[in-house]
């Protein structure tokens, strides 16, 4: 059932044609459609006239293109069933970018209203891991405002990463205040984002062949700052920090509890003990009152007016 197809799965610069032999001529197959699949890669869909029996032989001409030349594989399937996957996959990539974008425009609008740095690193944190979902699953080089970017290939989804590391470690230390609480911890975020910021840059020395080396040591950095900011939060905790220990809710919890202790520091700045009243409210005023009126007038320091005196 369905229209037999075959899928070519290559890197996103590779150009290939497939062709069937009838009668003794080279016959080409019809290129239908292309799907883009994660990490630069495409599935690249060819109808097969006549379907596809046991033992035929297809020829394919591959030209790798100016990029590195990567693995290619065949597989047999059907039209509808390609098309099927491909349409739920662009869906859910499309629903994830769609949801990142909305976070980072709901942070730059409370920026306007709140006027806290904290709030546009966290905008910039989920816009870049947008550009990074969108161009590491291949669908941002088939959308209209995304597609500039398709000469770059892997340099496209490599600096969003690199550059969210960045903004999430100055996010880190801005949000848990560590400049106030933990200065040495604070510096220490400070040179995680410079070096997440070399690393973004050193991606140009792919063009000599080092890719891969910079590629383990920009996943080295993120795992030794994912693994700094646990230890930091446990021993906040530990500490009874619960100021230190939003670096862990501030990632868990999103933007919600950014936006509220935001809030919540601006009502009460500093945390300050409330003061005891002294205009004779309060419930402690009330049990002083009480007790003056069963207290005689002399044991409070009061002069007991001549009247009320006993001869």
């Amino acid at each position: 059932a369905g229209i037999a197809v075959v899928v070519m799965q290559a890197a996103r610069q590779t150009e290939a044609e497939l062709f069937a032999v009838r009668a003794g001529e080279a016959v080409p197959l019809t290129r239908i459609i292309r799907l883009p699949q994660f990490l630069g890669a495409e599935d690249t869909v060819f109808a097969v006239p006549g379907g596809l029996e046991q033992g035929r032989a297809l020829y394919a001409r591959i030209d790798a293109g100016a990029g590195e030349f990567s693995s290619v594989g065949f597989r047999a399937s059907t039209l509808d069933h390609v098309l099927a996957g491909g349409t739920e996959r662009a869906r859910m990539i499309a629903l994830a970018f769609g949801a990142l974008t909305a976070m980072a425009l709901a942070a730059l609008l409370i920026w306007f209203v709140l006027a806290d740095p904290v709030f546009v690193l966290y905008a910039t944190l989920f816009f870049l891991q947008a550009l990074y979902i969108a161009y590491l699953s291949g669908q941002g080089f088939d959308w209209p405002w995304l597609s500039f970017a398709r000469p770059l290939t892997s340099f496209a989804w490599n600096v969003p990463a690199g550059l969210s590391g960045a903004v999430a470690c100055l996010f880190t230390r801005e949000i848990a205040e560590l400049r106030r609480f933990s200065p040495r911890i604070y510096t220490v975020f400070g040179w995680l984002a410079v070096a997440f910021v070399v690393i973004t840059f050193a991606n140009v020395v792919e063009l000599l062949g080092l890719g891969v080396w910079v590629n383990m040591l920009g996943n080295l950095v993120f795992i030794g700052a994912a693994l700094f900011t646990l230890v930091v939060a446990f021993l906040a905790w530990r500490r009874g920090s619960t100021r230190r220990t939003s670096v862990a809710t501030a990632a868990s919890s999103g933007l919600p509890t950014c936006t509220w202790s935001r809030c919540e520091r601006r009502a009460h700045p500093g945390r300050r003990r409330r003061p005891r009243p002294r205009d004779g409210s309060g419930a402690g005023c009330d049990r002083q009152r009480r007790a003056r009126r069963r207290t005689p007038a002399a044991a409070h320091g009061r002069d007991v007016p001549a009247r009320l005196r006993r001869p």
